[in-house]
């Protein structure tokens, strides 16, 4: 049965669309009502399916593609001028976050999937980031820095010391 743009097989083969596996409880709960029963009887709730599909993988592309990012560059950047790592892992960071912001948006877009080559490629530095940045820290953890103890001291020192 074919429905203008929406058909059975469209839903089925949306490039956008991620595995059944890993769509979310309210996805998962909305959209087989229609997508196999109604979509044969009635296009306006074949094109509706399609929709909160649609709907499902632009959020899900949105909040973790782009959350992700700015994660990164902010801990990065605050890492990489404290110097509390060694530099290659918060520029690893600084690097990989826009490379994976490029790669989400692209994805978005329909120019690759999530699971291809580029994406692969383009998400690689922010990976390595990610495990080196938990292992690091796990491991050995910030760098002693040397700290004097007046920068410890509280602003309004003068009244903890009684002279008001």
């Amino acid at each position: 049965m074919k429905c203008g743009l929406a058909t059975r097989g469209a839903l089925r083969d949306n490039a956008a669309t991620p595995p059944a596996a890993s769509r979310n409880a309210v996805s998962a709960a909305a959209v087989p009502a229609t997508k196999y029963s109604a979509i044969r009887r009635s296009c306006a709730l074949a094109t509706t399916s399609r929709g909160l599909i649609t709907i499902h993988d632009w959020a899900f592309l949105i909040g973790p593609g782009l959350m992700a990012p700015v994660n990164a560059l902010l801990i990065g950047s605050v890492m990489y001028r404290s110097r509390l790592l060694p530099r290659w892992i918060p520029t690893l960071g600084l690097v990989g976050a826009p490379l994976l912001l490029v790669s989400n948006i692209a994805v978005l877009f329909g120019l690759w999937t999530q699971i291809s080559g580029p994406a692969m490629v383009l998400v690689l530095p922010i990976a390595i980031w990610e495990f080196s940045f938990g292992v690091h820290m796990t491991a050995k953890g910030f760098r002693r820095t040397s700290v004097d103890e007046a920068s410890f001291a509280p602003v309004n020192s003068a009244i903890f010391d009684g002279e008001v």
